[in-house]
């Protein structure tokens, strides 16, 4: 009863998370490749890169004069320098670019026309927006991408973004690419292995240590993955493990509930079984299932490589749902031996 009860908290809780659990500022895995080719003219003191898998652009701009970025209408849209960021509040592109997907309302104030109306939103000398103009923004993917999506494309040839720092024009050029992602194939192969491989365990004499192992395993790898997936966000280091901690409240409950099951499964203590069972579903759900993108997709969001990340999700699925079944049939076990020493007490009692 208890296990079925923590199933269905873990599907009720990862349909309660956002469609990906570990995705990083919101940003799933993809095959769209966005490339800065160049700079022209280069400027000491302002770098520029591609964050997040192309979700956003960084500048950084340490220079002792303002750099002003271009919006789509040939209108001022931020300011970066010794002042920090400011935005104009007149810019369309301030309100088109609050969201990756450019759906946010754009009021009738906005106007490219109108002098600039400049609102100050960080200290910093760093500025990073979603532009629209280096990602993919259709609901579908491009006709040449549906007729050979396994095959690499060329969607946007050259994408520009204009600035000018002082008297320079500076522009930023590069291009949107589809890179077709691996087979999911052999992760799923991995999942299936460790699936049956932990199953496997309740029917050793040493089930316990042997679960409270493989349950604590389980639990450090989510912890990698959830870290890892924060810290691909563009940021400070503090910045990250501030958004990992914010965002990490279901993973927080389940890593407290992997911890009671190994100190109770080394004691070969049953009720262990119940903490494992809940721990094992919820990873598989939030860490494997809603993760399958991974597997399949070229770009992932995960800061220390797309190999591990794929088997950070196989192992989720595969020891996750391995535990559940684990702790299933050692409840069985336990609720059979129960229920024999109850008969034999019964008997004995009856004999005398």
């Amino acid at each position: 009863m208890l296990v079925t009860v923590a199933i269905a908290f873990g599907f009720l809780a990862a349909s309660a998370a956002p469609a990906s659990a570990h995705s990083a500022a919101g940003v799933s895995a993809t095959n769209y490749l966005t490339r800065l080719e160049r700079v022209t003219p280069e400027v000491p003191g302002v770098k520029m890169r591609v964050v997040e898998s192309g979700s956003r652009f960084e500048v950084v701009n340490t220079t002792d004069q303002e750099l002003v970025v271009i919006g789509y209408q040939e209108e001022p849209y931020l300011r970066i320098g010794p002042g920090g960021v400011f935005e104009n509040r007149r810019s369309p592109a301030t309100y088109v670019n609050a969201s990756r997907r450019g759906t946010s309302t754009v009021p009738g104030s906005a106007d490219p026309e109108a002098a600039p109306v400049w609102k100050k939103i960080s200290d910093g000398d760093v500025a990073r927006w979603h532009d629209h103009r280096i990602h993919w923004m259709g609901d579908r993917d491009p006709p040449a991408v549906r007729r050979a999506p396994d095959r690499r494309h060329v969607v946007i040839p050259e994408w520009t973004i204009a600035m000018r720092i002082g008297e320079r024009d500076i522009e930023a050029r590069g291009d949107l690419l589809w890179v077709p992602g691996p087979s999911a194939g052999p992760w799923l192969a991995l999942a299936v292995v460790l699936l049956a491989g932990v199953t496997a365990l309740a029917l050793t004499r040493a089930w316990g240590r042997w679960l409270a192992v493989v349950t604590g395993a389980l639990v450090i790898a989510d912890v990698v993955h959830v870290v890892g997936t924060g810290f691909a966000e563009a940021g400070s280091v503090g910045t990250k493990i501030a958004s990992v901690a914010g965002s990490s409240l279901f993973s927080v409950i389940v890593w407290i509930a992997g911890a009671v099951a190994v100190w109770m499964l080394a004691r070969r203590r049953p009720e262990g079984l119940y903490a494992a069972a809940f721990a094992g579903v919820f990873i598989a759900l939030l860490g494997g299932v809603a993760d399958l993108g991974d597997l399949s997709h070229s770009q992932v969001p995960f800061a220390w490589g797309d190999t591990l990340a794929r088997v950070l999700v196989g192992v989720s699925l595969g020891a996750g749902l391995g535990v559940l079944g684990a702790a299933v049939v050692g409840l069985r076990r336990s609720n059979e031996t129960g229920r024999t020493s109850a008969t034999a007490t019964a008997a004995v009692a009856k004999g005398d």
